[in-house]
């Protein structure tokens, strides 16, 4: 999981350092791997009850290694475009298998359990910015941190395969079974969140650097810090949701995190006005707190809800977050092509979808949730 978290900002951590490109190609390269994951996701649900959880993740490592080591080969913005692609196939089996795994292994605590995984997730997100203003400081090229996070990739791959997972129970699954799912309300409910939710993740993941660059003035390498502020404090607000986090508290922590998005949006209007880095510093804190405890938050009540269906939920929930998550980076690139300072209406809609639609989907039925025949 702190490999996907390394992946997924990878983009966001390469464009201040590639050279040539507009906005609105910017905004394709961060949509191209959310292709990837959405694609993925759907399916890795289904074979991670299939076939187990070691193929399943292990395909997921291979898939990035062989797409990363070919980047610094890539012929031009097409070529990168494809290879981003490509790792982010690879990138979508880590995280649905990740979560589902967890949940299943986790009944009676997922929220919190989730949480921590995510916790992991910003722990490896951090990753990506830093080796890339690690090599700035040092005076090496975006090249050789590819090389070297594909050769890192290839071994975690090889170490995954010794491991001993957990067995899982085997959950019998049908077409029936999932258009019965599919007529729940509540599955749509938080399908919604979930697609302004992951859409306000990446589009921040994708244009923290460059929203610094364009309207604080920030230097590539101070670019690379506002990104690192955004997943390091999504990191630490996972943690803290790990340990304070029940179920009973699933109302209240919607509630902090919509308020934390409102207020880290008005921060980075101000600072934008500004036009000061240190001003712009403290709203990229604030973001990533806001959205810190939201995603597995609302997979945790996805998974409460649905008990018997985990796979299968988790990858159909996941699916239509990752709608969003694909759209809403290309959309933040449309906007910025106007005024960069309009990106901030991304997570200004979540946050008041989420103080909205949140309180009416926390009341979980007791006991074992919703029976699916």
């Amino acid at each position: 999981m702190a490999w996907f978290g390394l992946i997924l900002l990878l983009m966001g951590a390469l464009l201040p350092v590639w050279p040539g490109l507009s906005d609105a190609q910017a905004g394709t390269l961060g949509a191209m791997p959310l292709l990837g994951i959405l694609i993925t996701t759907f399916f890795t649900g289904f074979w991670l009850e299939h076939w187990g959880a070691k193929p399943v993740l292990g395909s997921g490592l291979l898939l990035i290694a062989a797409a990363v080591a070919a980047m610094p080969e890539a012929r031009g913005f097409t070529g990168l475009a494809g290879l981003a692609f490509i790792y982010g196939l690879g990138a979508g089996v880590l995280n649905t298998g990740a979560n589902a795994l967890i949940a299943m292994l986790e009944p009676d605590r997922r929220g919190a359990a989730l949480n921590l995984l995510g916790f992991y997730f910003g722990a490896g997100a951090v990753g990506a910015p830093l080796l890339m203003t690690l090599l700035l400081a040092w005076g090496k090229s975006r090249s050789w941190g590819l090389e070297l996070l594909a050769g890192l990739t290839l071994l975690l791959a090889l170490t995954l395969f010794s491991v001993k997972f957990p067995p899982l129970r085997r959950q019998k699954f049908n077409w029936p079974e999932l258009k019965t799912i599919l007529r729940q309300p509540v599955l749509w409910g938080l399908g919604l969140l979930l697609i302004f939710e992951t859409g306000n993740e990446d589009t921040w993941f994708v244009w923290s650097g460059r929203f610094a660059e364009r309207l604080a003035r920030a230097t590539a390498s101070e670019a690379e810090w506002a990104l690192l502020a955004v997943a390091g404090t999504m990191a630490l607000g996972r943690l803290l949701a790990a340990f304070w986090l029940r179920r009973d508290r699933y109302r209240r922590m919607l509630q902090i995190q919509s308020a934390l998005l409102l207020i880290s949006v008005a921060c980075l209007a101000w600072a934008a006005a500004r036009h000061a880095f240190a001003s712009l510093l403290p709203g990229m804190i604030g973001l990533g707190l806001g959205m810190a405890a939201l995603y597995p938050t609302l997979l945790g009540m996805a998974g409460d809800y649905f008990p018997g269906q985990t796979g299968a939920v988790f990858s159909t929930l996941m699916t239509l977050g990752l709608v969003g998550g694909t759209l809403e980076p290309k959309l933040a690139g449309l906007l910025a092509t106007h005024a960069m300072v309009w990106v901030l209406a991304i997570p200004a809609a979540a946050a008041l979808l989420i103080a909205g639609l949140g309180p009416q989907l926390t009341k979980i039925p007791e006991g074992k949730g919703i029976s699916i025949p």
